[in-house]
């Protein structure tokens, strides 16, 4: 039986936010964060997300920064990040990786392609439909 992921987006745009959100609509459980504070007091909760979407540009700290203290942590090291990001710049990329990512998506994203990317990082028996 498989158990619906829990999903984490970090995005402070509330268009693109509602769009990355409506991908998994019926699919999985959904927490939103609008900055880098509300991801960290979201990842500090009992219900550790099963992946976590970074936008690089919020309005409190950037998302390499929130990347890179998921990965310091040894509580949420292991939840796969994936960057969607308005930069199409392959600096940015690079800084995502360094951080810690698993993968990185400018936006906007083609929906399919997306969200099998997503199903490749999840764990086992979580899977997007």
């Amino acid at each position: 039986m498989d158990i619906k992921p829990l999903v984490l987006i970090v995005e402070d745009d509330t268009t693109s936010l509602a769009r990355t959100a409506s991908l998994f609509e019926g699919s999985a459980d959904i927490i939103v964060a609008t900055d880098g504070r509300d991801a960290i007091n979201a990842l500090a909760d009992e219900l550790l997300p099963s992946i976590i979407i970074l936008d690089a540009d919020l309005p409190d700290m950037s998302g390499f920064d929130i990347c890179t203290r998921i990965k310091q942590d040894p509580r949420t090291e292991h939840i796969p990040v994936i960057f969607l990001s308005g930069y199409d710049d392959f600096m940015f990329e690079q800084q995502a990786f360094a951080a810690g990512c698993v993968d990185y998506f400018t936006k906007p994203v083609v929906s399919s392609r997306f969200l099998l990317r997503v199903n490749a990082h999840l764990p086992k028996g979580k899977k997007i439909k």
